[in-house]
């Protein structure tokens, strides 16, 4: 009887502990990185920033 319990509470204490995403760092001045299956950003960095164009070549 006690053992069930003790695992109960274990899986219970287990999953409220708080998860710490790992750090990302690029040298890019901006980044985005999306979940293809659901749209989602994932991260990014300074996404208001505009994207200068590269000079045209003729």
């Amino acid at each position: 009887m006690t053992r069930p319990l003790l695992s109960a509470l274990a899986l219970l204490l287990a999953g409220a502990l708080p998860l710490h995403a790992q750090s990302f760092e690029t040298a890019a001045r901006t980044a985005w990185i999306y979940d293809d299956t659901s749209g989602t950003v994932l991260l990014a960095k300074n996404a208001d920033e505009p994207i200068p164009r590269p000079p045209c070549r003729s």
